[in-house]
Formats: structure tokens, C-alpha cells, sequence
């Protein structure tokens, strides 16, 4: 009978090696997407604040019409920083897992966060459950629906009539 023990014993390792590694792997693709997110951020920063001036998908280009031609004045412009709010930031808020980690950021900061938050904050990152990311965090979504809803609406978002006119 110490044969099936063994079996167990073998099988046992095996699956422990097999947890270890996937472990592993996923700290890994974690640490890719956290870099990933940063340079989205980074990029992002970039977009908004040197586009602003002329326009850009989420506020519109308006402003591209409005711009002087006089060296002076385009030059001020270009040389202008305009500020965004975070709200302004589609693309970084529409990672939840980035959202908890820059709330948990400013809460350490000591600049205040969300204090009403009921949503599984986990502190060691290596323990997220981010399978499902639509548990908890909805405010990235409701951040960008609040940018949508800024941005101005084209005459092109009209229903078109196919060739019968239906």
C-alpha cells in the first residue's frame, strides 16, 4: 500500500511546481500591465495637454477653426499648457485595476481619495482578484460616459437611409 501514497506524494509536488509557476507568470503579465498602464498614462498626459490648444477627440475641435494666424498669437498658444482633469482621462480610467492603484496612491499621499469606497480594495497586489473587473469599480466607466456626454455631437451620427429608403 505505500505505492499509492507515492503516487499522491509525486502528483502532489507536481501540482505545487505547476502553482508556483503560474504564480510566477502572472506577477509577471502584472508587472507588464502595470508598465503598460503607465505608459498609457504618460502618453495620454502628453495628448491632452499639448492637444488641447487645437482640439482633440474628447473635447472637440473647436477650437482648430479659432486659432489666429499671427505668429504672436499661435506662438502663445503653442507655448500654453492647458489644464485637464482626470475626468478628461479616458483611456487610463478604463483599467479599474489602474483606478484602485492611483486612489490607494492618493490616499498615501494624504490627498483625501474616495472614503466611501465598499469595493474589495486589496493592498497586496499580488492577492487581486481582477478576473472580473467589473466588480466594484464603476467609476471609470461613468468617467468616461461623463466625457462622452461633453463632446460635441456631428451631424454624421444621424441614422443614414439605405437605398429603399427605409
Amino acid at each position: 500500500m505505500p505505492e499509492p501514497s507515492l503516487a499522491k506524494q509525486a502528483e502532489y509536488e507536481k501540482l505545487t511546481k505547476k502553482l508556483k509557476q503560474a504564480l510566477q507568470k502572472k506577477k509577471d503579465l502584472d508587472s507588464q500591465m502595470s508598465k503598460l498602464e503607465e505608459e498609457i498614462y504618460n502618453k495620454e498626459s502628453i495628448y491632452l495637454s499639448e492637444g488641447a490648444s487645437q482640439g482633440n477627440l474628447l473635447k472637440g475641435f473647436e477650437n482648430f477653426a479659432k486659432i489666429s494666424t499671427s505668429t504672436v498669437s499661435s506662438h502663445n498658444s503653442k507655448n500654453r499648457k492647458i489644464q485637464f482633469g482626470d475626468e478628461d482621462r479616458v483611456f487610463s480610467l478604463s483599467s479599474a485595476k489602474y483606478v484602485r492603484k492611483l486612489k490607494k496612491l492618493n490616499r498615501e499621499n494624504g490627498d483625501g481619495g474616495d472614503d466611501d469606497d465598499d469595493d474589495d480594495d486589496d493592498d497586496d497586489e499580488d492577492s487581486d482578484d481582477d478576473d472580473d473587473d467589473d466588480t466594484g469599480d464603476n467609476k471609470a466607466s461613468e468617467s468616461s460616459q461623463k466625457t462622452n456626454s461633453k463632446a460635441p455631437r456631428s451631424s454624421s451620427a444621424t441614422p443614414r437611409k439605405n437605398k429603399n429608403g427605409d
